[in-house]
């Protein structure tokens, strides 16, 4: 916890670090942009970025992708000094990738309205995370670092015809950096030292074991800082801790004419603070608290991808082989009552493995005038889980606690396709499908007060083992779709292109895990929710104007979706949550992309200044909404939760070379994401807006060996939440507040 004295001296050191930055900027307006080799981080929103959204034989630029994305090559990340995926969505418009509100490292991602923000772990994602080309089929432990990120693709719209199921918002689409195979040894360490304590090390090795044909990269991070909320309670300390290992071995062999072999091992520990609830009743200031316990908990997660490439007649065929296991809870513990009193703490323990192999054939110059991509999918799930509440007054008239388990498994198998007829050179049919058939079989124990022989655990640390809950019979049920896509795009000169495209998105029916007996049907089994659906329609463009220097990206979609999946939250004492299809909606948007070189050679040789900027609206309207599962619906006028329905954000990039000793760097960057609703029922506070101001001035060495970085973010500390919930009081998640630090990079 930091004194009175340490915070002013952090405030004045941000103060002066911010007006160093902001007059680095005022000289920065009036100078002008390099050449793009020059200026590889300033312009890297103006850079050619190779994407794999098509799944093609070879990558693609994105501009040539008709496809609303946004995407992000080493450059880019480095250029806005984006620490984790949270920092990359700020520049996609209708996009917030957040983790979620109780639990570390686990992914709340919403794109276009369309977002998983509870935390049950037996519900699937609405926006797909593909790292390394595997689907994480499991949120928890799935939040993702940028260090030693080679791209990432940001795709908006349904993606269901190449990436399947849950897809339905979009997809982040992430690669890791690969072993070059050049003669020799490279490397980066690099190291930040910031606010509250953060010290994050970093680095990787690039080896070449024999010369272009086999290397091997070794990378490496811990991530540590103290938490920004002060717990003023007589257990003292700081909330929101960050504590983050991973370790990544990656091993290419390539064997000239005939393909490459890839394997990946990843290994991730999070034992990072969770649950950053504060009840404001008992706080003296925004980031303080007085909170009986403190959160901690574990999220270990082990991967494993093997990668083919092997070149066939005609094309190249790949394969993708994944393992991933993720344990997350046991003994951590989650305040959520965010006071001083024992009145609703939670504990539990996840265990989730999933093995998955995609097959798939793409064409290479077979055809003159068609191009098509075919694979086959299949995936494996095992979900075991355990939960507790453990509850006090006022909530509950005495001490109690409930529990409940579950266990599911879901196998799911695709087959998919897609082409492009090139009508002319400026005309060009993408016809695309993919049929899904997924199956669950799943078993529950009701949460009950003493549930899962829990009662003689109370006023311990000790969880509830699954063993002791009395599980239901296996419930089993199946869903299968086909998911449709045609895109016509026109291309009438290489700066320019439009298309338009209807396609179709699916997300997996299942079963709640947190149910109660309520969630039974006549038969004693689970009942289950039904698939949610969407239908997209699309119209966008993307543009290169002045010679390269001006981009110019934008979209308009249309979307009808059907069988909302919705949470709701009864009342205490048992705040029982219930999964419901409870409504359809129709969502509209429009989204602005641009990157600008507004100067180059101008007031200094070799100056330079990049404007980039988006803009997103989106307009989600239920046409149906049913909170109670009576079949009547209760409202159409409510708003979606957990969806602003403006984003935009901008930056200013600047950079100036001082002789022949390297060059100094300025960074300027606002966001704005407005306000929304906290619950699905519109029934609480809203989520404020947020309104973020950054900055950042660096020096980079003529060898680009080393480089220097400081940064502030948040500069005028605005106060927001991006969480709410009602247990005693309205208890708030606070965001960070402003924060600095030191970034030193060293390239060998």
């Amino acid at each position: 916890m930091k004194n009175q004295t340490g915070e002013r001296a952090e405030s004045a050191s941000i103060r002066l670090f911010s007006g160093a930055a902001l007059a680095a900027l005022s000289v920065a307006l009036v100078a002008t942009p390099v050449s793009a080799q020059e200026a590889e981080e300033e312009e890297a929103f103006l850079d050619t970025v190779i994407v794999s959204a098509q799944k093609k034989s070879e990558g693609e630029a994105a501009q040539d992708v008709p496809i609303a994305l946004t995407a992000f090559n080493a450059n880019t990340v480095r250029a806005v000094l984006a620490d984790d995926l949270r920092d990359v969505g700020f520049y996609s418009p209708n996009t917030q990738l957040y983790e979620t509100s109780l639990a570390p490292g686990t992914a709340s991602f919403a794109i276009r309205g369309l977002g998983t923000p509870e935390s049950t772990a037996s519900l699937d994602p609405a926006v797909g995370l593909i790292k390394d080309g595997i689907f994480y089929g499991q949120r928890f432990g799935s939040f993702l670092e940028t260090f030693d990120v080679e791209s990432i693709e940001v795709l908006r719209g349904p993606q269901g015809t190449l990436f399947g199921r849950n897809v339905t918002g979009g997809a982040v689409v992430v690669r890791t950096r690969r072993p070059g195979l050049d003669a020799g040894v490279r490397g980066e360490l690099r190291s930040v030292i910031g606010s509250d304590n953060r010290l994050d090390l970093m680095g990787y090795v690039d080896a070449t074991l024999v010369e272009d044909k086999l290397g091997i990269i070794l990378s490496a991070a811990r991530l540590k800082s103290d938490g920004y909320v002060d717990n003023l309670n007589a257990i003292g300390g700081t909330l929101g801790d960050k504590d983050v290992d991973n370790y990544r071995v990656a091993i290419k062999y390539d064997e000239d004419g005939i393909g490459d072999l890839t394997f990946i091992v990843e290994h991730n520990q999070n034992d990072s603070d969770t649950a950053l609830a504060v009840d404001p009743t008992y706080s003296t200031g925004y980031f303080t608290a007085d909170r009986n316990s403190d959160n901690q908990v574990d999220i270990t997660s082990s991967t494993y991808i093997l990668e083919a490439n092997v070149n066939a007649p005609g094309g190249l065929v790949t394969a993708v082989a994944g393992y991933r296991d993720t344990s997350y809870g046991g003994n951590g513990k989650n305040d959520l009552d965010g006071g001083p009193t024992a009145s609703f703490e939670t504990r539990g323990l996840i265990e989730h493995d999933q093995s998955s192999l995609e097959l798939r054939y793409a064409t290479q110059n077979l055809f003159e005038s068609f191009d098509f991509t075919v694979g086959l999918f299949a995936m494996d799930q095992n979900l075991d889980l355990v939960e507790a509440r453990y509850l006090g007054p006022p909530l509950a008239p005495a001490q109690i606690i409930q529990a409940g388990g579950a266990t599911q498994t879901t196998s799911s198998y695709a087959v998919f396709g897609q082409g492009d007829y090139y009508i002319s050179d400026q005309l060009t049919l993408t016809l695309g499908a993919r049929y899904t058939f997924e199956e669950k079989d799943f078993r529950l124990a009701t949460r009950t007060t003493g549930g899962c022989n829990s009662a003689p655990l109370f006023g311990t640390d000790t969880l509830p083992n699954l063993a002791d809950c009395a599980l239901t019979d296996e419930a089993s049920k199946d869903w299968s779709d086909f998911s449709p896509k045609v895109t016509l795009t026109w291309t009438p000169n290489d700066q320019f292109l439009t298309f338009l495209t209807a396609s179709k998105g699916f997300r997996s029916g299942g079963y709640n895990n947190r149910a109660t007996a309520s969630g039974l049907g006549p038969d004693g089994l689970p009942i289950a929710f039904d698939e949610e659906s969407l239908k997209s329609y699309e119209a966008g463009f993307k543009s290169d104007f002045w010679n390269g220097r001006w981009r110019l990206n934008g979209s308009v979609f249309f979307n009808q979706v059907e069988g909302l999946q919705r949470s709701v939250t009864g009342p205490p004492p048992t705040l029982a949550q219930t999964v419901l299809n409870a409504g359809d909606a129709d969502i509209s948007g429009i989204e602005i992309e641009t990157s600008v070189a507004l100067l180059r050679d101008g007031f200094f040789d070799g100056d330079s200044l990049v404007f980039t900027g988006n803009y997103g609206y989106t307009d989600a309207d239920y046409t149906f909404f049913d909170t109670d599962g009576d079949g009547i619906s209760d409202s159409d006028q409510l708003k979606f939760s957990k969806v602003s329905p403006v984003t935009y954000a901008t930056a200013f990039l600047y950079r100036t070379p001082i002789g022949g000793y390297g060059d100094i760097r300025a960074r300027i960057a606002y966001r704005y994401e407005s306000s929304s609703e906290s619950t699905a029922a519109n029934d609480r506070p809203q989520i404020p807006s947020v309104k973020e101001l950054d900055a950042s001035i660096g020096y980079t060495s003529a060898s680009d060996t080393i480089s220097v970085n400081l940064f502030v973010k948040n500069i005028d500390n605005y106060k927001a939440h991006y969480h709410l919930l009602s247990i005693i009081n309205d208890t708030i998640y606070p965001s960070p507040g402003t924060s600095s630090g030191l970034e030193l990079i060293y390239k060998f």
